[in-house]
């Protein structure tokens, strides 16, 4: 039987990024049909869902270099047998807007992914109720990791760096003044790049990832570019480029510096306006659903659907 189902993409800002998601996706037996839009990250996938199951798309994507927009619940297990929970958890998978199910023989706690545009909450623990699961509140979720926290000031600092070399090379170019002239003060300016380009590694990781994996994205045009105008600045600092006696060696760092630390910012912005956007979205999907707008009289009020009656 063909299923549809919509979920919102993670990380998708250009053409590329869609067509490397399809790539990895149609490479699954069973799609049929698979559109995202670009603006927003929405996607629609058709799949036989006698062939694969959602966690099948969900972690194609994820090998992608992407990932869904999702929410997660814990539930007690701990009375449960082995063979009961591995039973449990296949027929968990095959609940509507299920993503993933992990289960810990240690702690006997499940832990179930689901797509909040396909099914709520309270849909997910009530059926799993009826399974004789319940539901754990009050688990404290996973602290960010050093990466998720520092990423603000990451990309702020390797914006400054980016910024501050651009505007020293435009003043010397400007004013006739020469920077960056002696050979202390082009390690300063390779050392700085350097610290820019690694404040920006998961842009450059996820850049030679998805062109090493055969679909370039535009992280990896940055990754591709930053790298090696970086590593052609550090060869001719050395002696082991020669450039044109009208180029200069710092050229090469500012290109690299300036690149990566626009962009990283950028992308940071990008990417909270969108969660952000999409959160509120969802908030009033969720405040809707379920509701019906009834005339009643000269006035026309929401009841929930199950109250409504003909006539």
């Amino acid at each position: 039987m063909v299923s549809r189902v919509r979920m919102k993409i993670v990380g998708v800002d250009c053409p590329t990024c869609v067509y490397a998601i399809e790539k990895r996706v149609r490479s699954l037996s069973c799609v049929r049909f698979f559109n995202t839009e670009v603006s927003t990250g929405t996607a629609e996938i058709e799949y036989d869902d006698k062939v694969c199951v959602l966690r099948d798309l969900y972690k194609a994507i994820r090998d992608a270099g992407y990932d869904i927009y999702k929410e997660k619940l814990y539930f007690d297990l701990r009375g449960f047998s082995g063979e009961e929970r591995a039973a449990l958890e296949s027929r968990i998978l095959k609940m509507k807007g299920i993503l993933d199910v992990r289960v810990s023989s240690a702690s006997g706690v499940v832990t179930v992914l689901y797509n909040p545009l396909e099914t709520t909450r309270e849909e997910v623990a009530n059926m799993l109720r009826l399974f004789g699961a319940e539901l754990i509140t009050g688990v404290p979720q996973k602290p960010e990791g050093v990466a998720e926290k520092t990423l603000l000031y990451r990309r702020l600092v390797s914006f400054s760096i980016g910024l501050s070399i651009i505007v020293l090379s435009m003043y010397a170019m400007l004013t006739g003044n020469v920077y960056f002239a002696d050979y202390r003060s082009m390690i300063t300016l390779l050392l700085a790049t350097a610290v820019a380009i690694t404040l920006n590694y998961d842009i450059i990781v996820r850049g030679f990832k998805s062109f090493l994996l055969g679909t370039p994205i535009m992280d990896s045009l940055i990754a591709v570019s930053s790298i090696s105008t970086f590593a052609a600045g550090t060869a001719s600092l050395f002696g082991l480029l020669h450039v044109h006696g009208g180029f200069h060696e710092s050229s090469f760092f500012e290109a690299a510096a300036g690149v990566i630390g626009f962009v990283g910012l950028g992308k940071y912005l990008e990417e909270r306006l969108r969660r952000r956007a999409f959160k509120s979205l969802e908030n009033l999907i969720t405040s809707l659903r379920g509701k019906a707008r009834v005339v009643t009289g000269d006035t026309i009020v929401e009841t929930p659907v199950t109250e409504v009656r003909a006539g």
